[in-house]
């Protein structure tokens, strides 16, 4: 949870293993100086499901939502990670599949515009995914991210991934930043 305003809250979680996010309104019922009612907020317009108004469910599967943290101007960034088959792409297709396993764990970035729809400029459908390299510059069989917070206007992720490119062990800190001018508009930071 994450307080937008002293009457909104942003809501982040998970929806049938995907990421999820709603705003809600504390109020004051007629004549009372106590907050005692919540109320979806109308202008979260999220993903535009019929019936299921106000609220922002993802695109990629098997995903686990961890941190949420919202910029100035309103727009969220979420972070997690995801072992969907169903993303195709360099990082998930590059990513050395554990011995015994035919999944790999990979970061997953969702950019959602101040109205919580998904920004479509930023990967697909407003989702990005990341591996971490190993020491050797390999990609990591496992990342994670466990938080996003802003330093100014460049988000800062963390999270963990596992240092080897065969068995799920050995896991490492990562901390990456990614470009103020370039997190709601073209994508990652270049990776040196």
């Amino acid at each position: 949870a994450i307080l937008v305003d002293p009457t909104t809250i942003l809501l982040v979680g998970n929806a049938s293993g995907k990421f999820a996010a709603t705003r809600i309104k504390v109020g004051t019922t007629a004549g009372s100086t106590e907050y005692t009612t919540l109320t979806r907020d109308p202008s979260f317009v999220g993903s535009s499901i019929p019936g299921r108004a106000f609220r922002y469910v993802g695109t990629t599967l098997n995903s686990d939502c961890e941190s949420a943290a919202l910029r100035s101007d309103g727009r969220m960034v979420l972070v997690g990670g995801t072992s969907s088959t169903s993303v195709t792409g360099l990082a998930l297709d590059s990513a050395d599949q554990p011995s015994g396993n035919s999944l790999a764990y990979i970061g997953l970035v969702t950019r959602l515009n101040s109205d919580g729809s998904p920004d479509s400029g930023f990967g697909l459908d407003g989702s990005h995914t990341y591996v971490a390299p190993t020491t050797g510059n390999s990609p990591s069989n496992y990342t994670g991210f466990k938080q996003v917070r802003f330093d100014g206007a460049q988000p800062v992720i963390i999270g963990s991934s596992v240092d080897n490119t065969t068995i799920v062990s050995d896991f490492d800190g990562v901390i990456t930043r990614l470009n103020a001018d370039l997190i709601f508009a073209d994508g990652f930071q270049t990776q040196p």
